[in-house]
């Protein structure tokens, strides 16, 4: 599944290639849409998209303007301007910032879903062509006694106070011992070695490092653990977005380039360095004990081990994710349902959620969302008068024009039409 967000300051148009997408597009998408740049960069700020379709000319931030910043937040994300005129200085400036397509609105729907296509395809190309990162890929500069010296800081203190700021440093930490740090656990199927965990890090570096940094050290053959900080310090946001938006992408590019199957367990509380033995415990005894290594979870909040605990008396433990997203999308229709809002509700990554989802109740999440929102939707227009636009809004559509698109295709008559059929 690619993540894809539309952005245009007419609703109608985003409305329209939301649509589009939605209906027509070359591959699985996650489409989000956003209303102006503003907006947009709120949204990429959060989230980790992998292609982003703008217009290039809007009010405040132009999409060029927008694309420096993309370009920013994230270097690998695929963009596609949308223009109402062909004007070569916009397209040699968008081609400039490694803009994929220049398309003019006028062009027609296949022009816009063959970029896509496009980028697809060159998303596809970079995820496998990741190997020749590991070709340049540098030794780490720990040494092989500061690597002991901190497992065993990790795995046999109880008090990491004992090991004050400056002793950290002794022990190969590159990262600020005077900040708070994230920590993640990497399990492996697979036993792996020194430097098979320093490859696992290059992977890591090329898809997140202008947003995190990081040290990683093995605690034994199939376990490593994640030290992380932002790299912009006051923009936490944008690290936990870039960490777990993009976790997928490591683990595929772990698995193509260097055969090893790892899971991360990620939690995302900020801890003290003294705190650090404490939390690597935690996260030792899940990936030990509660972690099953074959399950194709690419990465699980620490929270979502928790839930299983609570829920352990349960005859299928597993499935009490889905018995809580089934109410909390029963009573948000009006919400933000989108995959990657539930897979954060449930601490999972957004494939794994789909794709599990799907084995245990049979039908896809996107569509069992669509459908209890027809079903809102349809008991409002047979029993009550609110405004078609309202009930839209109220069932998860920013706009009549949408809702009603959407309604039409599921069931081949307009709100109004479908209204009318209960008031004569």
């Amino acid at each position: 599944m690619y993540r894809i967000l539309v952005v245009d300051d007419e609703a109608f148009i985003t409305d329209s290639l939301a649509f589009l997408l939605e209906n027509q597009a070359p591959a699985e998408l996650e489409v989000v849409k956003a209303y102006s740049a503003a907006q947009a960069l709120e949204l990429l700020n959060h989230s980790a998209f992998q292609i982003v379709i703008s217009d290039i000319e809007m009010p405040g931030k132009s999409g060029l303007d927008l694309l420096r910043e993309i370009h920013a937040k994230w270097p690998r994300c695929k963009v596609v301007f949308l223009s109402g005129h062909d004007d070569f200085q916009y397209a040699h400036q968008a081609m400039r910032y490694n803009a994929v397509r220049y398309v003019l609105k006028n062009e027609g729907d296949d022009v816009l879903l063959e970029a896509v296509a496009e980028c697809i395809r060159r998303i596809d190309r970079e995820q496998k062509s990741v190997g020749n990162v590991l070709k340049n890929s540098t030794e780490s500069s720990v040494t092989g006694r500061q690597r002991r010296n901190l497992r065993r800081c990790l795995t046999e203190s109880r008090n990491g106070a004992d090991y004050p700021p400056e002793e950290w440093k002794k022990l190969g930490i590159r990262l600020d011992t005077d900040r708070k740090i994230m920590l993640m656990a990497g399990c492996t199927r697979e036993s792996i070695y020194e430097n098979n965990l320093q490859s696992v890090q290059t992977v890591l570096e090329s898809k997140i490092g202008h947003a995190v940094l990081s040290d990683a050290v093995l605690l034994h053959k199939k376990l490593g653990i994640w030290m992380m900080q932002p790299a912009d310090r006051n923009n936490r946001d944008h690290a936990l977005a870039a960490i777990k938006g993009l976790a997928e992408e490591i683990c595929e590019a772990c698995r193509i380039s260097l055969h090893i199957h790892i899971t991360f367990i990620f939690d995302e509380e900020e801890v003290s360095w003294a705190d650090v033995p404490r939390h690597v415990t935690a996260l030792q005894d899940i990936a030990q004990n509660r972690l099953n290594k074959d399950s194709g979870i690419a990465m699980a909040g620490f929270r979502f081990f928790e839930q299983q605990e609570e829920n352990q008396e349960e005859p299928v433990a597993e499935a009490a994710f889905v018995c809580r997203l089934m109410s909390h999308i029963r009573e948000n229709l009006g919400g933000d349902l989108s995959l990657s809002a539930l897979s954060e509700l449930v601490y999972l990554n957004p494939s794994y959620l789909s794709r599990r989802f799907k084995e245990m109740t049979g039908e896809n999440l996107t569509d069992i969302i669509l459908r209890l929102r027809m079903e809102e939707s349809c008991r409002q227009l047979e029993e009550t008068t609110n405004r078609i636009k309202n009930i839209g809004i109220q069932v998860g559509y920013e706009s009549a024009a949408h809702f009603s698109r959407i309604f039409k295709r599921e069931k081949a008559m307009t709100p109004q039409e479908y209204r009318d059929r209960f008031m004569r």
